[in-house]
């Protein structure tokens, strides 16, 4: 799953989960994602790849989208990716 399908469909996700990202390369909308719940002592589960790290939790992303009054799919993602690098 991208960060755009992860985004697009947020409504759907456990809200309880974490969002992991890849950080092999530069974050951008077509960065792969994967949807786990934190482990108890922290990190990501073991079935989350080695090469992804935190991005945000999943109700905190559908928070900011709905506070957001972008109009732009694009706007809501620059957002979003700088909310996690910078403020996170």
């Amino acid at each position: 799953m991208t960060l755009l399908e992860a985004l697009e469909q947020v409504e759907k996700l456990n809200s309880d989960a974490t969002i992991w990202i890849d950080c092999s390369q530069e974050w951008s909308a077509d960065s792969f994602v994967a949807i786990a719940e934190e482990r108890v002592e922290g990190g990501a589960p073991d079935d989350v790849p080695s090469t992804y790290e935190y991005f945000l939790e999943v109700f905190l992303v559908s928070e900011l989208i709905h506070d957001l009054n972008l109009e732009s799919c694009e706007q809501v993602i620059e957002y979003i990716i700088s909310y996690a690098e910078n403020d996170a």
